[in-house]
């Protein structure tokens, strides 16, 4: 039987992954909890994160509940989805500002496939 990999092509806004600040986003009814376990993914290997199985199905469940927030029924993003290559940094933390959901949904569908 033959495997093959499959590969995620970058987001063009991955550069404003580390800028996404949970907090003000009330959008996303988030808990502290969750907040914390989203951090906690950010800030440490994702390894370390999904070690205990606890925090890595919490991870795995807000991960979800953000993508299902972020891409809901209103459809695509304003900008982000409209983007064909990677951003410089400040580009990206641009539309951080302009179009936080959209940079959001690229989160949380890159950090699930990293996870899967």
């Amino acid at each position: 039987m033959l495997s093959t990999a499959t590969i995620l092509t970058p987001s063009p806004v991955a550069a404003a992954f580390s800028g996404i600040q949970w907090d003000p986003l009330g959008k996303f009814n988030l808990t502290n909890a969750e907040k914390s376990i989203l951090r906690s993914g950010e800030d440490n290997p994702v390894d370390y994160t999904l070690s205990n199985v606890e925090d890595a199905c919490m991870y795995a469940r807000t991960l979800l509940k953000v993508l299902s927030e972020s891409s809901g029924p209103s459809g695509p993003s304003i900008k982000v989805s409209k983007l064909k290559a990677a951003l410089p940094v400040d580009d990206a933390l641009q539309m951080l500002y302009t179009d936080p959901t959209g940079v959001i949904t690229h989160y949380a569908m890159t950090r699930l496939f990293e996870i899967i």
